[in-house]
């Protein structure tokens, strides 16, 4: 592997870590950079998911250390959103991999444009010990966990949404647990890329080790200042980078 591609997926990891534990959507900037080092769709889609996972892992470590929400309260969620990743996972290998690679621009340019709209962000939050509602949790959950097994950027954003409109969490709540669904998603969607065969290793072990680096001070940057501190530049790096997989794919 080339010290070339390696810097560029330790930098990308590095940047798409410290976004994804803020705001979501570090996938955007990943996904294009795995294309670009020219692994085909469906083993950058996996690749990713490696990487993800361990990412994740480490921002969803440091939220869990603080306590910000009961961990076996959401244990049902979890389940409903790792069994949404599995079939997810499996259908994604059902495309062909020239219209995947026609399609996934077009994923990303809708996922800039909903992570563009503005939220209310300005919920009072739960208790502790909140209890969410079984059935809107599954629903979800069965949702969100298939889009991130089949696609997978963004996901976290969309969990961060849901939480804060569904569950009327405040920022800091949705964000924590958001992680912990997108965890549980990637780690099992990261397995069946696996045993599909559609995993590079080496490229993935160099993404992945900017990835926990990022996450990790990435959370302790949400945890002080907020989402509000990279999202605008974010948003017009990864537009960039969509229009510029659109035009190379049509």
């Amino acid at each position: 592997m080339h010290i070339e591609v390696t810097t560029l997926l330790l930098f990308t990891g590095l940047l798409a870590g410290y976004i994804d534990a803020i705001v979501g959507g570090g996938g955007l900037l990943t996904i294009p950079a795995l294309l670009h080092c020219g692994l085909s769709p469906h083993t950058t889609l996996g690749t990713n998911k490696l990487a993800a996972s361990f990412g994740v892992m480490s921002s969803t470590l440091v939220y869990l250390k603080k306590n910000i929400y009961n961990l076996k309260l959401w244990l049902f969620i979890i389940v409903a959103s790792v069994i949404g990743a599995i079939f997810g996972t499996v259908a994604i290998h059902f495309i062909a991999a020239n219209w995947l690679e026609k399609i996934i621009p077009f994923l990303l340019i809708i996922i800039v444009v909903y992570m563009a709209i503005p939220k209310n962000l300005r919920q009072k939050g739960r208790a502790y010990n909140y209890r969410p509602q079984k059935l809107k949790g599954g629903i979800i959950g069965v949702t969100l966990g298939f889009y991130d097994g089949f696609f997978g950027p963004g996901t976290g954003s969309f969990w961060t949404s849901a939480l804060l409109y569904f569950f009327k969490l405040d920022l800091l709540q949705a964000t924590a647990i958001a992680k912990l669904m997108n965890f549980s998603s990637n780690i099992v969607a990261a397995i069946i890329f696996a045993c599909y065969g559609s995993i590079n290793y080496p490229l993935a072990i160099a993404l992945l080790l900017g990835y926990v680096a990022g996450s990790y001070l990435g959370a302790h940057a949400a945890i002080k200042h907020g989402r509000k501190l990279i999202k605008p530049l974010f948003l017009i790096v990864v537009t960039v980078i969509a229009v510029k997989l659109l035009i190379q794919a049509w």
